[in-house]
């Protein structure tokens, strides 16, 4: 058993590969996914979880976990585009699936996605006029997040 470290993402990121290891791909994934609870916030995780989405034949879940991922290749690419297809390429639809993905606290977020996450929020509220009550307080983070850098 590997020992735990509180903020040891590579920790993490092993314990994710054993259960892909000595587990089926589906149970696995439900496993890992528990993971979320904690690490929401961490690409890292959500990458190797994306993965197991893939592998688990959800291209569009895979989709909503790599869509701020730093990793580019045509499965990724592939991914996100059935994620955005499913909700009609809209906006606003792509972005309350990402807040409620993410659906606690903004402020562990790497600067990344904050910045896409505040891009799309600004993309909205131009299309619609308004920013979605999902997302003010996010919004609202973001702004005041970026403003200091």
């Amino acid at each position: 058993m590997f020992p735990y470290k509180r903020n040891n993402k590579p920790s993490i990121l092993v314990r994710i590969q054993q259960l892909v290891e000595k587990h089926d791909k589906k149970t696995a994934l439900i496993r890992a996914r528990g993971y979320l609870q904690q690490y929401y916030h961490n690409q890292d995780i959500l990458d190797s979880i994306a993965d197991l989405e893939y592998k688990n034949g959800n291209l569009v879940k895979a989709g909503r976990y790599w869509y701020f991922s730093k990793e580019d290749n045509p499965i990724i690419r592939k991914a996100i585009y059935r994620f955005e297809k499913r909700y009609g390429f809209s906006k606003s639809l792509i972005l309350k699936q990402l807040i409620f993905h993410h659906f606690k606290s903004p402020a562990n977020f790497n600067i990344s996605t904050k910045i896409g996450l505040y891009q799309m929020i600004k993309s909205v509220e131009d299309e619609e006029g308004e920013i979605p009550s999902y997302c003010k307080t996010y919004y609202e983070h973001f702004k005041a997040a970026l403003n200091k850098k």
